[in-house]
């Protein structure tokens, strides 16, 4: 059996990452974004977002949390199309 060291092999990754987004946001090119909307207050839910948010800016990609407690579907939509539309 092999054991995987799986924090070293992420931690490997992320560094590579991060080379890349470096290169890509020297060149002139447009750095990843993510942009998270974020409905309700479940705590699980907001964990894993902080993780995505911080493994975000571990590696140099941009990004934007949105709350809301609550929200319409067609209020849900329109800030995802903005979102998309956004070229920044």
């Amino acid at each position: 059996m092999i054991l995987l060291n799986g924090k070293a092999t992420a931690a490997t990754i992320r560094e590579k990452l991060s080379q890349q987004v470096h290169a890509v946001q020297v060149s002139g090119g447009k750095v990843p974004h993510l942009a998270v909307m974020l409905i309700g207050n479940d705590p699980a839910s907001h964990t894993y977002v902080n993780a995505k948010l911080k493994a975000c800016q571990e590696v140099g990609f941009r990004s934007t949390l949105i709350q809301h407690a609550t929200i319409q579907e067609a209020d849900l939509l329109r800030h995802i199309e903005h979102i998309n539309n956004d070229s920044t």
